[in-house]
C-alpha cells in the first residue's frame, strides 16, 4: 500500500511537470506557427501571471497595452527614420523639406532626430500594418523641435509649420517579429534552466526566472526621452494639414540655404 501511494505520488509529480513543460513548449510552436499577435499576448500574459515574475508580467503588459512616456522601451522599438519639416513663408507656398540629421552638431539631437522611440502597444502595429496601402508612416516631431529644425537655414522669414519623422510602414512588422523572438529566446532559457522537478511557480524556478529576466530583458531596455509621439498613415497626416505637399526643396537650388 505505501509501496503504492509513493508511485502515485511520482506519477502525480511526473504529470505535472510534463504538463508544465508542455505549457512551454506549446507556447514555443504557437509562436512560431504565425497566430495572431493578441493570441500570443494573452497565453504570455498567462504563463507570466503563473510564474508570478512581476518584471515578466510588466513586460507582456507593456506590449498589449503600450508603454507609458516615462518607460523604457525594448531597443527594438527605437526605428530608424527621416525628419520632414512643411516650410511656410511670405512668399512661398508650403513646401516640405527633408532635414538630414547630419548636418546637426549636437550628437544627441542628431540621434533624436534620426529616430524614433514608437510606444504603441503590438495590438495597434498590427491593425496599423495591415490596415493600408500607404508603405510609409509618420510620427509628429515636437514643435519644440521647430526652432532647431528653422536654425539650419539663414533666411529666417520662413517657419516651420509642421514636422514629422518618417519610417517605412515595414518597420511596424520588424517590431512584432522583434518582439516574437524575443519572447521565444525566452521559452527557450526557461526550458533549459528550469527545474521541472518542480512547478512553475516554485521559488527556485522564480529566482531563476529573475535571473533570465535579468540578462534578456534588462539587456534589450534602452532609455531615452522623447516626444510622446503618435503614429499616423503618412497620408492622413498631410490630409490633416489640407494642403497637397507635393514638391520639397530643392536643397541645392531652393531659396533656403544651410548655413
Amino acid at each position: 500500500k505505501q509501496y503504492c501511494e509513493e508511485q502515485n505520488s511520482i506519477n502525480t509529480i511526473y504529470f505535472t511537470t510534463m504538463k508544465n513543460r508542455n505549457i512551454i513548449i506549446d507556447f514555443m510552436d504557437a509562436i512560431s506557427s504565425g497566430v495572431s499577435i493578441s493570441h500570443i499576448l494573452e497565453k504570455a500574459l498567462v504563463i507570466a501571471s503563473y510564474i508570478g515574475n512581476d518584471k515578466l508580467i510588466k513586460f507582456i503588459n507593456c506590449e498589449k497595452n503600450g508603454y507609458p512616456i516615462d518607460e523604457a522601451i525594448p531597443d527594438y522599438r527605437r526605428v530608424n527614420a527621416r525628419v520632414e519639416a512643411v516650410f511656410v513663408g511670405k512668399f512661398i507656398s508650403p513646401q516640405t523639406v527633408i532635414i538630414p540629421a547630419k548636418l546637426i552638431e549636437d550628437h544627441r539631437v542628431q540621434d533624436l532626430m534620426s529616430s524614433v522611440n514608437i510606444r504603441e502597444s503590438l495590438l495597434q502595429l498590427e491593425k496599423m500594418s495591415q490596415d493600408n496601402d500607404d508603405p510609409l508612416m509618420s510620427v509628429e516631431l515636437s514643435a519644440t523641435y521647430h526652432p532647431l529644425i528653422e536654425s539650419m537655414f539663414e533666411k529666417s522669414e520662413y517657419t516651420v509649420e509642421k514636422a514629422y519623422y518618417s519610417f517605412p510602414k515595414t518597420s511596424l512588422q520588424s517590431i512584432i517579429r522583434s518582439f516574437k523572438t524575443l519572447l521565444h529566446d525566452l521559452m527557450l532559457q526557461f526550458d533549459k534552466d528550469f527545474d521541472w522537478d518542480k512547478e512553475l511557480s516554485s521559488t527556485p524556478n522564480k529566482e531563476k526566472v529573475s535571473s533570465i529576466m535579468n540578462n534578456v530583458i534588462t539587456h534589450h531596455m534602452v532609455t531615452i526621452n522623447d516626444f510622446s509621439p503618435t503614429i499616423a498613415n503618412k497620408k492622413n497626416v498631410i490630409e490633416v494639414m489640407e494642403r497637397k505637399l507635393i514638391l520639397p526643396f530643392n536643397m541645392a537650388e531652393c531659396i533656403l540655404f544651410n548655413k
